[in-house]
């Protein structure tokens, strides 16, 4: 399934939601997480996730 990875801005978060895909933020700026939670407070996306505790080991892609 598609998905959008990004930071948690105003203006993505709203492509994002126009867009209908399926997201999570991964927010390292001050007003970042309060998109994403607000995402995870519509049902629409799962938690946000801190940047810094994204990594190739804990990341569920393929090669």
């Amino acid at each position: 399934m598609p998905a959008v990875v990004h930071h948690g801005g105003a203006s993505t978060t709203a492509a994002v939601l126009r867009s209908g895909i399926p997201s999570v933020t991964v927010p390292f700026k001050t007003y970042q997480p309060v998109w994403g939670e607000k995402l995870t407070r519509l049902g629409v996306s799962p938690a946000a996730i801190p940047y810094h505790k994204v990594s190739e080991e804990n990341s569920s892609g393929s090669d």
